[in-house]
């Protein structure tokens, strides 16, 4: 009986997705007016003309409230179903127009969390292949705050301040539509202690420059000290005693075939004390390389892209003081798949890591079963419903997921509001 109540919750999310996917074709798509609401001002309108007159100011407020329900449907640690609800709100200025300081911009942001742990409760697999990459742990606090500045005819730019290094560093452009924590706009670093990636920031610098129309260089260094996602952290527990983390890549874009793309090699470094597995000794630095491919497929009228396909890869040489030694993913992306909803997109992804072999045994050692590697497949269809608002329901396979070892099925629906 027991067995039958916890499966209940993930029985009825499969019959709910089920019959809200059919549904979200039958709609009509987001007509001219609400596409400016959406990049505008969103549900909640103009707020009778005050937020155009501080736009003409140069102040931009956002925000935006996600309501999703994560469901395990077979194996992983338990069947069940989770909601998850995440606001994420702040402030764009435009210095220039505000206080007459010449290509700079000040951002500041606050997220809120609450709600359940699908991944942790019900399918165990590596923190960093979240069923959603929204999934922290329930809390207020401060996100980003940071200057920017334009140098050189804006081809130059530098953000100095509290920052996450994945808004910056191993995004792809074919990738965002994801759920996935690998795959989405928050990406795979968030398991490392030592960098500051979603849900925590921490003080860092990026400089991101051109070179001609076809080159870019970026380089980017935080504390290696970003705190913990806790919930009485409230973006502030950072520190400046555990070294530096850095990252640097060069992107060059191309025309293979007459189709734009995009390719960029990179490298991480840290300085962070970490131990080694075997002797517990200390150490203080770890590195890794990456790569990345953005490839336009099919292109539309206007050049722009309808279907677009995208792979990545980390290595991480040092098995004696890592946990994941390879990361790869690959995936496409189409846009407008249906005729009357060019603004929607259906997308499929494949990502697969492997573990160290000393972290691995560490483990064993302490007398956990754990596995070698980990794959996983997302199919996901975003629905742009209205300009505020669209649904996305996410299919998502895990095969031998590292904690749980039980493949697992989950299934996912979001609802995405722009305030």
């Amino acid at each position: 009986m027991g067995k039958r109540d916890r499966a209940g919750p993930g029985i009825r999310a499969c019959v709910a997705v089920a019959l809200v996917v059919p549904g979200l074709l039958l709609l009509p798509a987001a007509d001219a007016s609400s596409q400016d609401r959406v990049e505008g001002f969103g549900l909640s309108g103009d707020w009778g003309g005050a937020r155009q007159r501080l736009a003409d100011r140069g102040v931009d407020p956002f925000a935006r409230y996600v309501a999703g329900v994560w469901s395990n449907l077979r194996g992983g640690f338990a069947t069940g179903a989770r909601y998850e609800g995440f606001a994420y709100w702040g402030v764009d200025a435009d210095l220039a127009e505000l206080a007459g300081w010449t290509g700079a911009r000040f951002h500041i942001s606050w997220t809120a969390y609450h709600g359940g742990q699908p991944s942790e409760d019900l399918i165990g697999q590596f923190p960093a292949s979240a069923v959603s990459g929204l999934e922290a742990e329930r809390s207020f606090r401060f996100l980003e705050i940071y200057v920017e500045q334009e140098l050189v005819g804006g081809q130059v730019q530098v953000k100095v301040g509290q920052l996450i290094a994945d808004r910056d560093f191993f995004v792809s452009d074919y990738s965002e539509v994801f759920r996935n924590a690998n795959l989405g706009s928050f990406s795979v670093g968030r398991a490392s202690p030592f960098a500051p990636f979603y849900p925590v920031a921490a003080p860092g610098v990026v400089v991101s420059a051109r070179f001609g129309e076809k080159w870019r260089a970026r380089f980017g260094a935080y504390t290696a000290d970003p705190g913990l996602d806790e919930s009485d952290n409230i973006g502030f527990d950072w520190g400046f005693d555990n070294g530096a983390f850095m990252l640097g890549d060069i992107t060059t874009e191309r025309r293979l075939f007459g189709l734009p793309a995009s390719y960029t090699v990179g490298a991480v470094f840290a300085t962070a004390r970490d131990l080694l597995w075997e002797s517990g000794r200390l150490v203080d630095e770890n590195h890794g390389f990456y790569g990345m491919v953005d490839q336009a497929l099919v292109l539309d009228s206007q050049d722009s892209a309808l279907l677009g396909a995208f792979a990545r890869v980390i290595y991480v040489p040092r098995q004696d003081r890592s946990v994941q030694r390879l990361y790869v993913d690959f995936g496409l992306s189409w846009t407008g798949p249906l005729p009357g909803r060019d603004r929607d997109v259906i997308a499929l992804a494949l990502v697969y890591t492997t573990f160290s072999r000393d972290y691995l045994d560490a483990t064993e050692a302490a007398g956990l079963d754990l596995t070698n590697q980990q794959a996983m497949v997302e199919l996901t269809y975003r629905a742009q419903i209205t300009g505020w608002l669209r649904l996305q329901p996410s299919f998502q396979l895990f095969f031998d997921p590292h904690r749980s070892r039980s493949n697992a099925v989950a299934l996912g629906l979001q609802a995405v509001i722009d305030l």
